[in-house]
């Protein structure tokens, strides 16, 4: 069964964390989305690859004034990714907020 890189979402990230695909030592590609490029005024990027070393999650809560039983109301959790860049230049925090993010899964 060979390997391929599968895109991280916010659809699909949880799964991937509790199916322990998204874990220390995996290998992700990663690169920042074009949201944050535009935002930032950045150059387009080459994408890097990196091993994760730490995945942190936290619990975003919605505002107060959501409506009871309005879908993007539920809490959330997300991913914090640190990465080890393959390049050996240090060490990365990235998200889905800011990154297209691809993790090598069976």
């Amino acid at each position: 069964m060979g390997k391929k890189f599968i895109r991280l979402s916010y659809m699909n990230v949880d799964k991937c964390y509790r199916t322990h695909k998204l874990k220390k030592g995996a290998l992700v590609r990663y690169r920042f989305n074009q949201n944050t490029i535009l935002s930032y005024h950045l150059d387009e990027e080459k994408w890097r690859v990196g091993i994760i070393s730490n995945v942190n999650w936290y619990v975003f809560k919605p505002p107060l004034t959501s409506l009871v039983g309005d879908a993007d109301s539920r809490e959330q959790i997300c991913y914090d990714l640190t990465v080890h860049q393959s390049d050996g230049t240090g060490t990365e925090m990235i998200n889905l907020e800011s990154n297209e993010i691809f993790l090598l899964s069976d």
